[in-house]
């Protein structure tokens, strides 16, 4: 999807990132390198989730004709991909029930903490600023 959106609207992807995207990537990053399943996953989930949210209401909602965003409201509102969705949110749920309070706790801090940055990240696309929620975190 990203490719063909970077195609499509000839996007300069030598751009710097912004602020908010650097920090987003870092705690996702941070997050892999911890080397627990279920923090990792717990730290990518507001992403996978809101896209399909999004995604979702849109194409059930929507005139789709002439929308320049249809191939990924199509891509992340489907049937297929919130099949897939929920299918995540279903194993997420599983690990949680297994995993000691440490991580659980751990879970729900990367989980919160990638909402944020995910709203941080959708707030910069209407409005240009890049500002962190957490401050200078």
């Amino acid at each position: 999807m990203h490719q063909l959106l970077i195609e499509q609207y000839g996007i300069d992807t030598m751009a710097l990132p912004s602020r908010v995207t650097l920090e987003y990537n870092a705690h996702t990053q941070e997050a892999l390198d911890a080397g627990v399943k279920e923090v990792t996953l717990a730290a990518m989930l507001p992403c996978l989730w809101l896209y399909n949210c999004v995604g979702y209401d849109i194409l059930h909602n929507a005139n789709l004709e002439g929308n320049p965003y249809k191939d990924w409201i199509m891509a992340y509102g489907d049937e297929e991909y919130t099949e897939g969705m929920n299918r995540v949110l279903e194993i997420i749920d599983k690990w949680a029930a297994t995993v000691d309070d440490d991580v659980l706790s751990k879970m729900d801090e990367v989980f919160i903490e990638a909402a944020w940055l995910e709203y941080a990240f959708w707030e910069y696309g209407y409005t240009g600023n890049d500002e962190s929620p957490f401050g200078s975190h």
